[in-house]
């Protein structure tokens, strides 16, 4: 097989698809006394696809120190719904910040409610996924969890600075999508292996592995992502458009110039014209209409 080889993914994740199941039922489980737009909102959220990567990753790491018994096999599946609710969280807040009114071709829950009352609904799914967690009963994978969540909040506040900056180094760029992405397949896979049984060293081999296949789904996701051409009100990924860098752009910035000498012209361009539209902005902000429209828009 060499890189061009597509993958079946529906093949790679077969085995694990009956605890797949499992943690769908999981995860659109809702109390009856649960405010009703909410719950409505919830369900739908949870049903509108996704490969579920991440709980898949914990049931397969699972798997590496032989059957599980019953008690521990509900612990991972109350792991694997925690890991895709916290990822939801995250998706929820990132349209939040991004405006993005579309999601894998379905309206957003910020294109029908309010900023803050879908911010509210990501800090729901936040508790239940810390929930989740707390069912495990396993001080070491609730510690993992939080200590997940403080990384990928930093990675999006990281994110948001670095926003309009197109000169940047790539580590600054691998250590955000290791906070937005991988640490949670790396969690996904120690937490799992912990309740398994698993020795450390196997512990920290399967941890390395969600690692790594967090970093490359994420660089593979956004240099995708920035090749395509979004639908009308859609964000079409975090692209330089956007004032994010993707993989592609890193090509062309001042740190890995090509040996023709035009990767320094491209990064200093795209620079002079977000510095050149911001300076236009904080000219006509003070007041009128324009100052009116900039608010409104923030």
């Amino acid at each position: 097989m060499n890189w061009k080889t597509a993958v079946d993914i529906g093949a790679i994740l077969a085995p694990v698809q009956p605890g797949l199941q499992l943690v769908e039922a999981k995860m659109k489980t809702v109390e009856s006394s649960l405010f009703t737009p909410l719950a409505t909102a919830f369900v739908d959220l949870i049903g509108s696809g996704g490969k579920r990567l991440r709980p898949a990753v914990a049931l397969m790491a699972a798997r590496f120190n032989g059957e599980l018994g019953r008690a521990q096999y509900e612990q991972v599946i109350s792991l694997a719904a925690s890991v895709e609710m916290l990822h939801t969280a995250t998706l929820v807040h990132d349209d939040v910040i991004d405006g993005a009114l579309l999601r894998r071709g379905a309206p957003t829950l910020n294109a029908t409610w309010n900023r803050g009352a879908t911010v509210l609904a990501g800090n729901y799914m936040f508790a239940r996924a810390a929930n989740f967690a707390a069912e495990t009963g396993n001080p070491r994978v609730i510690r993992i969890f939080s200590d997940t969540l403080e990384i990928i909040v930093e990675g999006e506040l990281r994110q948001l600075r670095a926003r309009h900056q197109f000169r940047q180094q790539k580590d600054e760029y691998y250590q955000r999508i290791y906070a937005k992405t991988a640490s949670l397949f790396a969690a996904a896979a120690e937490a799992a292996a912990t309740l398994s049984g698993l020795e450390e060293d196997g512990i920290g081999s399967l941890r390395d592995y969600g690692h790594n296949l967090g970093m490359a789904s994420r660089s593979s996701t956004t240099s995708s992502t920035s090749r395509a051409t979004p639908a009308a009100g859609q964000t079409g990924g975090r692209r330089p458009a956007a004032g994010h860098v993707d993989p592609a752009f890193l090509l062309l910035s001042p740190d890995s110039a090509s040996p023709s000498g035009t990767a320094r012209p491209v990064g200093d361009a795209v620079q002079r014209r977000h510095e050149q539209r911001r300076r236009a902005v904080d000219a006509t902000s003070g007041g009128g209409g324009a100052g009116f429209a900039q608010r409104a828009r923030d």
